[in-house]
C-alpha cells in the first residue's frame, strides 16, 4: 500500500514539474544565456586576445628580425574598408612582414 501511494506522490510531483517547466521554459533558456553563455564568451574572448597580444609582441621581437638579427623598418601602411596593415621591412635581409599596428607606437597594455 505505502509503494503504490510513493508512486502516486512520484507521479503526481512529475506532472507538476512538467507543467511547471513548460510554463517557464522561456524563462530558463533566458536564465542560461544571460548568466551561462554571456560571460563564457566574454572570459574566452579575453584569454584569445591575450593570446594574439603575446603572438603579435613575439612576432614583432623589438623590431628585431628572428632570423637574421636585422631590424624592422616602417616601409607602408596599407588600409582596407574594415582594416588596417602596417608593413616592414628587414634592413638586412629585406624580409617583409606585416603588423596590425604601427608596432613603435603600439603599447599592448592600452589595447
Amino acid at each position: 500500500m505505502k509503494k503504490k501511494l510513493y508512486k502516486e506522490e512520484v507521479k503526481e510531483k512529475m506532472r507538476n514539474f512538467d507543467e511547471w517547466f513548460t510554463d517557464h521554459y522561456t524563462a530558463i533558456i533566458i536564465v542560461i544565456i544571460v548568466f551561462v553563455l554571456i560571460p563564457a564568451y566574454f572570459i574566452l574572448g579575453k584569454y584569445r586576445l591575450e593570446s594574439d597580444r603575446s603572438k603579435l609582441m613575439q612576432k614583432w621581437n623589438d623590431g628585431i628580425h628572428a632570423e637574421c638579427g636585422g631590424k624592422y623598418e616602417y616601409q607602408q601602411m596599407i588600409a582596407g574598408q574594415s582594416w588596417t596593415s602596417y608593413v616592414y621591412r628587414c634592413d638586412k635581409c629585406g624580409y617583409v612582414e606585416s603588423f596590425p599596428y604601427q608596432m613603435e607606437f603600439y603599447d599592448p597594455e592600452k589595447d
